[in-house]
């Protein structure tokens, strides 16, 4: 790659104190654009390391963060910073009054530093750091309306500052209550032993005396207690035990309800295991998964495809002791719901034992496929399966779009900087998909079968097919018309088209020369080869050839009748006609004192007309003409008459180009 350049766009960056930092937001957003060889960079995505210097010429750096994707379309990036390496309070601290920015595109090295400038919002909060305290309003400063809610000092009984009982006004007489000294000790414990004069309670026996029963009165504490072992406990049988019931019993056979049905509209998917009905839908599409058409189409049909997406910028060379590596993205469209992805690898190098393999996917997690340790100079495979992932899990892509840019990056950690003894020969990632975009026929797909279309061509209609057993041709409709797509080649003497025409419609891309027709098909006329032009006016003209040519001479004062000679019979020009609506022929003629305009004689011979193209009112009179005739009935011209053409210094002449139908 040439040396890349960096111009920067704007930037926006959070200048506050530590203390406020935590009140605005955390992230940096920078745009740029970059350039190489007087232009911008080609559109794609840039793995960049982005730094902050203390200054311009700090070695270095207070905070750095990568590595980063910059997408760039004409020459321009924008990255936000921050989201892998918080821009923290104490970082801010260390920037200082005049940080710079350096930026590093993979594998180059770091552009010239730009210095960060601050945003007006930024600057205000300058005024913030000044302030020493957080009191520096004085009570003057107030306005006395903020105040009118609050109550002075002064105007408070002395209670509301001391919360004495000694200070409330009005206090209760306690005279009729009795003090805690004038008490008898019992009042306050409520102790058995406190009494005076206790009773004599010899004659009752004390509770510690009794047997334990006589206190709980269990069976359980009854002391010589007759063996129940025999028996057996309520809580250790089983329900049926109890119960006897059919139902109680442990590992009932499963039945299904015979009687029951599912119900208007559901049909019976299956039983469950307690003999219920599971029913869905009759017909609901939802009932089925996604990947279900092969198996409702027995096999025939599927919408489960492998697409493969690889670098078209390979090969790459790989730089030596660059941990840094070197870089390659491809952006892969929505290609459907993932079942599984796979990348392959292959790359050459002097030794793979230091060689690093990364790949990232379009959130920007990273995936460790390959790191160091092998012997060899070739390192080829596919991961995850059949090698396994170092770090990182593919398979949580299932189940969503690939959608976004996939990178990799290749890093050479040994050998001498600047040096590049290894490429990177091809990459690529491979989805299992389920596509929402197309099926794929695993069996003959048979069209209908029509002589005319089942179906309007429109737009509604563009891309509809059919099979047309009049010609063995396939229509299919590209939104205006039906366009043929003939299954035989057309226009051999095995296969005749009726006509040029009908042989360009059948073979759009036929071009001018001979071919072989037949015009009425199993009718009389037998098969016959004849001239076609493909390009006049669209095309599609059948040629009649003629080959006579009439010199300028002198003939005859009587009617003489000059037939015009063509390669085709009759027969055969009257079924060209038969299937041609339009037609063209070009003529020429040339007389010298013609007294009297000459007959023509047109197609059919009984049919005729007078011409006075060339007509010589007298003996001294020279005229020749050019034209073409286009009018159907009277193509191809049959003959003409050299009438009044014999007398001394008399001539005459009218000959005919080859006739054209379509």
């Amino acid at each position: 790659m040439s040396r890349i350049t960096l111009v920067l766009l704007t930037i926006t960056l959070p200048l506050v104190a530590p203390a406020a930092a935590a009140a605005v937001p955390q992230t940096l957003a920078v745009q740029g654009a970059l350039s190489a060889a007087g232009g911008p960079v080609a559109d794609g995505a840039y793995v960049v390391q982005v730094s902050i210097y203390k200054d311009a010429t700090a070695q270095t750096p207070v905070w750095t963060e990568g590595p980063l994707l910059a997408v760039t379309k004409g020459g321009q990036f924008a990255v936000t910073l921050g989201d892998k390496a918080a821009l923290a309070a104490d970082v801010l601290v260390q920037m200082g009054a005049t940080p710079f920015l350096g930026i590093k595109v993979e594998p180059d090295p770091e552009l010239p530093r730009v210095p960060l400038r601050s945003v007006l919002f930024a600057m205000r909060t300058a005024v913030a750091e000044a302030l020493d305290c957080s009191g520096c309003v004085g009570a003057k400063a107030l306005d006395p309306a903020v105040l009118s809610q609050l109550a002075k000092a002064a105007d408070l009984a002395g209670v509301a500052k001391s919360g004495a009982y000694a200070d409330l006004k009005g206090a209760p007489d306690l005279g009729v209550y009795a003090k805690s000294a004038d008490l008898h000790k019992v009042a306050k414990s409520g102790a058995y032993g406190d009494l005076g004069g206790l009773p004599d309670l010899d004659q009752y026996v004390k509770a510690a005396s009794l047997a334990k029963v006589a206190g709980s009165g269990e069976y359980a504490d009854l002391k010589g207690q007759p063996d129940l072992n025999l028996y057996a406990k309520t809580a250790k049988l089983a329900d049926v035990a109890l119960t006897g019931k059919y139902l109680d019993l442990q590992g009932l056979p499963v039945q299904a309800k015979v009687g029951a049905s599912c119900g208007t509209g559901l049909v019976l998917k299956g039983i469950k295991t307690d003999g219920s009905y599971e029913c869905v839908p009759g017909f609901d599409p939802s009932a089925l998964p996604n990947d279900a058409l092969d198996e409702v189409s027995n096999g025939l049909l599927t919408n489960q495809f492998t697409e493969v997406v690889a670098s078209s910028k390979v090969p790459i060379d790989i730089l030596d002791a660059a941990p840094a590596g070197v870089s390659d993205a491809i952006d892969v469209p929505d290609l459907g719901v993932i079942q599984g992805v796979k990348v392959n690898v292959k790359l050459a190098n002097s030794g793979i034992s230091k060689v690093r393999v990364l790949l990232y996917d379009p959130k920007g997690a990273e995936y460790l496929l390959y790191d160091q340790g092998s012997t060899g100079t070739t390192l080829e495979g596919t991961w995850p399966k059949p090698q396994a992932l170092i770090k990182g899990d593919l398979s949580g892509w299932n189940g969503q779009s690939p959608k976004g840019i996939w990178a990799i990056k290749v890093a050479d950690l040994e050998g001498t900087s600047g040096g590049k003894d290894g490429k990177l020969l091809a990459w690529s990632v491979a989805f299992d998909v389920i596509s929402a975009q197309k099926v794929g026929a695993k069996g003959a797909v048979v069209l209908g079968q029509f002589t005319t279309a089942p179906v309007p061509c429109g737009p509604a209609n563009a891309g509809a097919m059919w099979f047309n057993t009049k010609d063995n041709t396939v229509q299919i409709c590209n939104g205006l018309q039906y366009f043929p797509l003939s299954l035989a080649y057309w226009g051999t003497q095995t296969n005749p088209a009726q006509t040029c025409k009908d042989l360009l419609a059948k073979l759009p891309s036929t071009q001018s020369g001979l071919y072989w027709l037949d015009p009425d098909g199993l009718g009389g006329v037998d098969a016959f080869q004849a001239q076609c032009d493909m390009t006049t006016s669209g095309g599609g003209w059948t040629r009649i050839d003629e080959t006579t040519d009439f010199a300028y001479k002198i003939y005859t004062e009587s009617a003489i009748e000059q037939p015009y000679k063509y390669g085709l019979s009759d027969a055969q020009i009257d079924a060209i006609k038969a299937k041609s609506t339009e037609g063209r022929q070009a003529w020429q003629c040339h007389t010298v004192g013609v007294g009297s305009a000459y007959s023509l004689r047109w197609w059919p011979k009984q049919t005729g007309a007078t011409y006075a193209g060339c007509w010589a009112t007298n003996n001294s009179d020279e005229k020749s003409a050019t034209g073409t005739e286009t009018t159907f009935v009277n193509l191809p011209q049959r003959s003409w008459f050299s009438e009044d053409c014999g007398d001394g210094g008399e001539a005459c002449q009218h000959n005919v180009d080859h006739a054209w139908f379509r």
